[in-house]
């Protein structure tokens, strides 16, 4: 993703860098296991694993990649193939009403904001600088 968004990454602690998508993750999903009676919360998690299989695909349309293969993608897509198939049965089931799928859109939408807000700081980017890096990326193609 680094190569994506064109940032020089020689002089971070990658550790540091990829912890936080890792710690990120662990937390949705324990917070659904303890509180398994909160909807929500385990919509979120499905719904970021639908969101971990779109990012992946279009980190290699974006990266053009010779070899369609990113670290991380295998996983992400099985995950995606999981989710889609769980997001199917509890709609069919009825366990899950709407609201649980909008909260938990919005849920992974700020807790994914605020996670990304420190990778960025991690890669020395500011917030503000994030829209212009977006659109160079979308907008100037090679």
């Amino acid at each position: 993703m680094s190569r994506i968004w064109q940032i020089d990454l020689s002089n971070i602690d990658l550790h540091d860098m990829y912890a936080k998508p890792d710690i990120y993750i662990f937390a949705i999903t324990f917070l659904a296991l303890i509180f398994p009676n909160t909807l929500f919360l385990s919509c979120a998690v499905l719904l970021l694993g639908v969101f971990e299989g779109f990012i992946h695909i279009m980190g290699i349309k974006l990266a053009k990649l010779e070899k369609p293969y990113t670290p991380g993608m295998i996983t992400g897509e099985l995950y995606a193939v999981f989710s889609i198939s769980c997001i199917i049965f509890l709609i069919e089931s009825g366990m899950t009403g709407l609201m649980d799928w909008i909260l938990g859109f919005i849920w992974i939408f700020l807790t994914f904001l605020i996670m990304e807000f420190f990778v960025w700081r991690t890669a020395g980017i500011s917030p503000k600088e994030f829209p212009s890096k977006v659109r160079s990326v979308i907008f100037n193609k090679d």
